[in-house]
């Protein structure tokens, strides 16, 4: 039974991750783009390292309210450095992945990889993304206020 297989036994409500990898490090680098014009939206990547701890094919992160535009796994060797394939024959540096997909019911992104991870080695997982920067309070929001000299509305913060 896959991870994701698991969790929809489980029911819509369970939200915990499964305890398959554990993240140990996270670069993140966002391009914000803050004006109504431009859509109020961040341009992001993700870099996260993770040590397999249970074997599996799939890897689940939360990601509500983003459009993943590009995801890319490699092996770590021992001195932490990303592995890459040849990019010979027609293959890919780094590991395939079979499929990703969005479990929108419980905001998980679903990585589906051609192989199994192997328990004990660590992996470096990036992504390219982008979000909306919403008014609701859920991801990153904005808030705004009326300026009472100018009676006119200003974005306050991000969050």
């Amino acid at each position: 039974m896959s991870d994701i297989d698991e969790y929809n036994r489980k029911g819509s409500g369970y939200l915990r991750l499964p305890e398959t990898i554990r993240p140990s490090y996270y670069k993140l680098s966002l391009v914000p783009w803050l004006e109504p014009t431009e859509g109020w939206r961040l341009e992001g990547s993700l870099s996260i390292i993770i040590t397999c701890i249970q074997s599996t094919n799939q890897i689940i992160l939360h990601s509500l309210n983003s459009t993943i535009t590009a995801t890319r796994l490699f092996q770590l060797n021992e001195k932490g450095q990303v592995e890459l394939g040849d990019g010979h024959n027609g293959t890919t540096p780094g590991i395939p992945i079979l499929k990703t997909q969005l479990e929108e019911t419980r905001g998980f992104y679903v990585i589906t990889l051609t192989q199994s991870l192997q328990v004990g080695t660590d992996y470096q997982l990036n992504f390219d993304y982008t979000t909306t920067i919403g008014d609701d309070t859920t991801g990153f929001y904005r808030s705004s206020y009326i300026d009472p000299i100018t009676n006119s509305t200003k974005c306050g913060k991000i969050y």
